[in-house]
């Protein structure tokens, strides 16, 4: 080829840029650059990168022959998958005393955040745990167990504690209604205070039907699951007074309808893995409530005060747990927050009372202690200097229901 020339162009490839430059006569060089220009495109992959070189051609004889010298090269790839909104859902847990509300929600949020025991009444008050997987944040509402109202009277129980669970069912959006299969009176049928709560929403509706690892045999399940579907509300009582009105006053509703029927048993876990997959996978689009970590909106001084309480209706009997108030006196941790020290009073009636707690040569409040400041370690992931003082005082009301602290879990 005599003569001298140039070239010199730029073409545009849908996604890719190639630009060629040539001169002859002088220096053979030939310098082009090939590249990718980076490109997103919702759920694809995106692609960048480039490669630069440098190619020599010269004449050997009638021959031409090339030279190619690769200078750098680079290249990038990176799959991002489509961000997803994140999900929420709020479930309350509703039923009878003792159902096993509180030992599904500590299985479900993966730690033991509320008190139990076999006692009625443990829960005291409406309180939320919080577990997070992938995108959905699930809240659970676990509340009190639902009670006639004179029986909640008769125990001198708070309004709140006998309102919660109906409170709950309004920031709720599903319900999961608990039934013991070894209560032989609810498990036939619902309580009427609990058909009354329902009937007032139009929430969907999950059976939990607990503490399947105690039935021997399980062919009553069917039976039990058929009994409760057909519920409905058998319509008011009579009452003497305007006290004695009911605080949910109810309708006769048609047949109870539950999107879905689980059978568990809290305490093993039997069948709770298949209950936690059906509530993330009906989470509704909407920002979490909580950080990921969380697991309860209650502060951590209300928490401790459970573990003492559960503690209480461990080891002692009939009505002694319910009339016994407790007091934070200290609560003080070490400068570099490896331990804390904590003094609480508990207050009773009567010195017969004081007694009780305290057993004898001071056995029963040392149990109480000793048990009490092994939980709060395994909580708190700390040391933990517990000291319970039982002290009595005359005419002082102690109602069912408590608050305290500051900070949560």
């Amino acid at each position: 080829m005599k003569g001298a020339f140039s070239f010199s162009g730029v073409a545009s490839l849908s996604l890719d840029t190639v630009a060629v430059a040539i001169c002859r006569k002088g220096i053979p060089l030939v310098n082009f650059t090939i590249s990718w220009t980076r490109y997103e495109y919702y759920g694809w992959p995106s692609v960048s990168g480039g490669i630069q070189c440098m190619a020599s051609a010269w004449w050997r004889g009638s021959v031409r022959v090339p030279r190619l010298w690769l200078l750098s090269t680079r290249c990038s790839y990176s799959s991002r998958e489509p961000e997803q909104p994140s999900k929420i859902l709020k479930a309350a847990i509703i039923g009878a005393p003792n159902s096993g509300k509180s030992t599904l929600a500590n299985y479900l949020v993966g730690q033991k955040i509320f008190s139990v025991s076999p006692k009625v009444h443990t829960t005291k008050r409406k309180a939320v745990g919080v577990f997070t997987s992938g995108i959905t944040q699930v809240v659970l509402l676990d509340t009190p167990g639902i009670i006639p109202y004179r029986y909640g009277r008769r125990l001198h129980l708070s309004k709140e504690f006998l309102t919660d669970a109906q409170n709950s069912l309004y920031e709720a959006d599903t319900v999961m209604v608990m039934v013991d299969v070894m209560n032989k009176y609810h498990r036939e049928r619902l309580p009427d205070e609990v058909i009354k709560i329902l009937s007032q929403h139009s929430l969907p509706l999950v059976l939990v039907l607990n503490k399947i690892d105690r039935m021997k045999h399980k062919r009553l399940l069917l039976d039990i699951v058929h009994q409760i579907s057909s519920t409905t509300s058998q319509g008011e009582e009579p009452v003497d007074n305007e006290e004695d009105l009911p605080l949910f006053p109810g309708k006769p509703t048609d047949k109870l309808q539950f999107k879905e029927i689980f059978m568990t048993s809290a305490l093993t876990g039997d069948g709770v893995d298949d209950l936690k997959e059906y509530l993330l996978s009906i989470g509704k689009e909407g920002e979490w409530e909580y950080t990921e970590d969380k697991l309860t909106d209650l502060p951590i001084k209300t928490l401790v005060e459970d573990v003492i309480q559960e503690k209480l209706f461990l080891h002692l009997h009939k009505e002694i747990p319910y009339i016994i108030r407790q007091d934070n006196i200290l609560w003080e941790e070490s400068k570099d927050s490896t331990s804390v020290v904590i003094f609480q009073y508990l207050t009773c009636k009567s010195d017969n009372q004081k007694s009780i707690i305290i057993g004898p040569g001071g056995c029963t409040i040392q149990q109480i202690t000793d048990e009490a400041q092994v939980d709060i370690e395994r909580l708190l992931k700390k040391k933990v200097d517990l000291t319970l003082h039982v002290r009595y005082r005359k005419g002082f009301s102690n109602r069912i229901l408590g608050t305290g602290g500051q900070e949560s879990m």
